[in-house]
């Protein structure tokens, strides 16, 4: 319905994945996957890929970049392969593969729950006045 707009586009990017490694050697130790660039969007952020990796095949949703100031209209064609072979192919992978995708959720986790505990424990941390030194 937005196809007959001036500066309206339908494009199709073809096949992309969530997180890419780029063109560093694969699964480097020291190099964490980065979000994927997608053709013809821009400025891809997480919230737009968990919409679209959302998707049933032929589903359609909206979906923004991460400043939130473009808005796309994203239907999901195909998931190649099907999701039970990437599951599988997840589960096979050691946890090593994939632990620094979620590293800084990881970290968000633990203090939290140490805030919790801390809370609960009523535990406030008062700071020592620093020694004068003569």
């Amino acid at each position: 319905m937005f196809a007959s707009e001036a500066g309206k586009k339908i494009f199709e990017t073809g096949f992309f994945s969530w997180l890419s490694f780029g063109d560093v050697p694969m699964f480097s130790p020291r190099v964490p996957p980065q979000l994927s660039q997608v053709p013809g969007v821009e400025r891809v952020g997480n919230e737009f890929m968990e919409v679209v990796f959302g998707l049933e095949p032929q589903n359609v949703d909206t979906a923004r970049n991460q400043p939130q100031t473009i808005f796309y209209v994203v239907r999901m064609v195909a998931v190649e392969p099907s999701i039970a072979v990437l599951r599988e192919m997840f589960m096979a992978d050691s946890y090593q593969r994939y632990a620094s995708v979620a590293a800084v959720e990881e970290q968000q986790q633990y203090r939290a729950w140490i805030k919790e505990i801390e809370d609960e424990a009523e535990l406030r941390w008062v700071p020592q006045p620093a020694p004068v030194r003569r």
